[in-house]
């Protein structure tokens, strides 16, 4: 049971932290969109397609 909740934590953590670097680092402006239609955006293709948004992050 610790280390489901351990490991919830460790993603959970990571996935926020990434959030917050992609919009401090002006992602949102990147794409021409604002805040809130990018996050509606990246949460669509991360539920339908999450290779596809690490393909489009990592540039591969």
């Amino acid at each position: 049971m610790k280390r489901k909740f351990a490991a919830i934590l460790l993603v959970s953590t990571f996935v926020l932290s990434t959030a917050a670097i992609s919009f401090a680092a002006g992602m949102p402006a990147a794409h021409g969109r604002s805040g809130r239609d990018f996050g509606g955006a990246v949460s669509g293709l991360a539920t339908t397609n999450p290779a596809g948004l690490v393909q489009h992050v990592s540039g591969r």
